[in-house]
C-alpha cells in the first residue's frame, strides 16, 4: 500500500475546515437581505437573527468560530450587483449599514430601470407594429394582389412605393444600430467613444446623463456619502464605461485640489441645468433639495417628450395603416373595374 504524505495526514483537519468554510453560504433573496440588515440594526445577535430568518445558523456560527469573517461570508453569499455594492460600502461603514445601503442601491437601480422600461415599452411597441405592418403590406401583400392585373397607378400606389423605399431605409438603419449595439457590448472602448460622441452632439443624451447622475447623487446622499465619496462610488460601481468616464473626470478634478464649481463648469458632459442646480445646492446647503428639484423637473420634461414622441409615432403608424387599407380596398375593386371595361 502506498504511504500517504505526512502533510496530508497532519493537516487533514485544516483542509476539511477550509473546504467546509468555502461551502458556507447565506442563501438569501433581496427581501431577506433587507430583513437581515434590519434585525442586525435592531441589535439582534447574528445567531438570533439567523434563527428568526429560519436559516441554518449552526454551520454558519461554527464557520465564524473557526475564523471565517462575517464580512467575507456576506460578500461570498451575495452575487451580481449586490456583491459589488457590499464590497464598496464595507470599506466605508459597518456591516449592518453596508448591507442596508447595498440593498437600497440594488432596489433603487431595479426601480429606475423598471420605470424607464415601462415608459419606453409602449412607444417602441407601436413603432415595431407599424413598421412590421408597413413592411409586410408594401413589400408582399399589395404586390401579390396586383401582379395579375393591369391598371394605371394612381397617387395612392405611388405613395406606397415611396413608403416602401422609406421602410427599406429604416431596415438599413435598424441593421446599423444593431451592429453598433453588438460592437458596444463586445468592446467597452467602442461604447465609450460612441457615448462621448453622442453626448457632444446631442443635448438629449447630455440631459439623460445628468438625469441619471442626479438620481444616484440623491440616493447616495441619503446614505451619508460625501460628494467626493459619491463620485468615487459612481466611477467604481457603474458598469457603463460612459458613466464611469464622466464620474472619473469629476473625481480626478476634486483629488487634484480643484473646487467643485470649477470642475463642474469645465465638464462638457453635464447639462447646464444640472450644473446650476448642483452649484446652488452646494453653496446654500440645500444640495439634496436642489437635486430633487432638478430630478422632478427633468422627469416631467422626459414624460412630456415621451408623450409627444408616442403621439407622433401613433400618427405616423395610423397614417401608414390608413394608406395600406385604402390601397388594399382599391386592389379589391380591380376585378369590378375590369368587368365594367369589358
Amino acid at each position: 500500500m502506498k504511504a500517504m504524505k505526512p502533510w496530508k495526514t497532519k493537516f487533514a483537519w485544516l483542509n476539511k475546515e477550509i473546504k467546509f468554510n468555502k461551502q458556507v453560504r447565506l442563501h438569501m433573496r433581496m427581501d431577506e437581505w433587507s430583513y437581515f440588515a434590519s434585525l442586525l440594526q435592531q441589535g439582534y445577535p447574528l445567531q438570533q437573527a439567523l434563527q428568526l430568518m429560519e436559516k441554518d445558523h449552526f454551520e454558519i456560527c461554527k464557520a465564524i468560530d473557526d475564523g471565517l469573517r462575517i464580512e467575507q461570508l456576506v460578500i461570498d453569499s451575495s452575487k451580481g450587483r449586490m456583491k459589488v455594492f457590499l464590497e464598496f460600502f464595507l470599506k466605508m461603514t459597518s456591516l449592518t449599514n453596508a448591507i442596508s445601503c447595498a440593498c437600497s442601491m440594488e432596489m433603487f437601480e431595479k426601480k429606475l430601470k423598471q420605470e424607464m422600461l415601462k415608459k419606453s415599452v409602449y412607444p417602441l411597441f407601436v413603432l415595431l407594429i407599424s413598421f412590421f405592418t408597413v413592411y409586410v403590406f408594401s413589400g408582399f401583400v399589395i404586390p401579390q394582389l396586383v401582379q395579375h392585373f393591369e391598371f394605371e397607378q394612381n397617387v395612392m400606389f405611388e405613395l406606397v412605393e415611396i413608403i416602401q423605399h422609406i421602410v427599406n431605409v429604416m431596415v438599413l438603419c435598424l441593421l446599423f444600430v444593431m451592429i453598433l449595439l453588438i460592437l458596444c457590448q463586445l468592446s467597452k472602448r467602442i461604447l465609450r467613444h460612441v457615448g462621448m460622441f453622442a453626448i457632444a452632439h446631442s443635448k438629449t443624451v447630455k440631459e439623460w446623463m445628468s438625469f441619471y447622475l442626479a438620481h444616484y447623487l440623491i440616493e447616495l446622499d441619503a446614505h451619508g456619502l460625501s460628494t467626493r465619496q459619491a463620485f468615487l462610488f459612481l466611477q467604481d460601481i457603474r458598469k457603463q464605461p460612459l458613466f464611469h468616464s464622466v464620474s472619473k473626470s469629476i473625481y480626478d478634478g476634486l483629488n487634484a485640489g480643484e473646487e467643485l464649481f470649477v470642475v463642474l463648469q469645465r465638464n462638457p458632459w453635464i447639462s447646464k441645468r444640472f450644473k446650476l442646480h448642483f452649484t446652488i445646492g452646494s453653496s446654500t446647503g440645500a444640495f439634496r433639495e436642489m437635486m430633487i428639484s432638478y430630478r422632478d423637473e427633468q422627469q416631467k420634461r422626459w414624460q412630456m417628450q415621451i408623450r409627444k414622441f408616442t403621439m407622433l409615432l401613433q400618427m405616423i403608424s395610423y397614417s401608414f395603416v390608413g394608406v395600406m387599407v385604402i390601397c388594399v380596398y382599391q386592389v379589391m375593386l380591380l376585378p369590378l373595374q375590369l368587368l365594367e371595361r369589358m
